[in-house]
């Protein structure tokens, strides 16, 4: 129940960004291609319709250092770098749920929005402050 004068509570699904999709095969260079044509910090990688993992700006930068210091020219794909152990909400889920997720031990990606194991959007730290500073720091400071 939202108290008078707060924001009503939001759920994932409210303030998710679409995500960027890669498959299992897709090879290194062609992720990193991915990352910055559309912009963002990280991809799913899918399995056809299902999601297996995902692959962080962080995870390429490291190969990126790894190639330097033994040149093998991201010979490999998605499935050698992806992380299969994700962190995902719901559509539906609460903020609170949400916030509780992201601030998990060792939390160091992008949240993924999943609906029926499909990826359908993600959601970062950044777009939770966002969300927070229009939401309840701007409301407060107005009046």
């Amino acid at each position: 129940m939202a108290t008078k004068g707060r924001p009503k509570p939001k759920t994932a699904g409210n303030f998710m960004a679409q995500v960027a999709k890669v498959s299992l095969k897709t090879s290194m260079i062609d992720v990193a291609k991915t990352m910055v044509e559309q912009n963002v910090r990280c991809v799913a990688v899918m399995d056809g319709d299902q999601i297996k993992g995902i692959i962080t700006a962080s995870d390429v930068i490291r190969e990126i250092a790894s190639d330097l210091h033994s040149p093998k020219m991201f010979k490999g794909d998605a499935l050698e770098i992806m992380t299969a152990r994700i962190v995902s909400v719901s559509e539906d889920d609460p903020l609170t749920q949400t916030l509780n997720s992201m601030t998990r031990p060792h939390m160091l990606h992008d949240l993924i929005v999943v609906h029926r194991l499909d990826a359908v959007g993600s959601i970062s730290q950044v777009d939770v402050i966002g969300w927070w500073i229009d939401s309840v720091v701007n409301k407060t400071t107005e009046t």
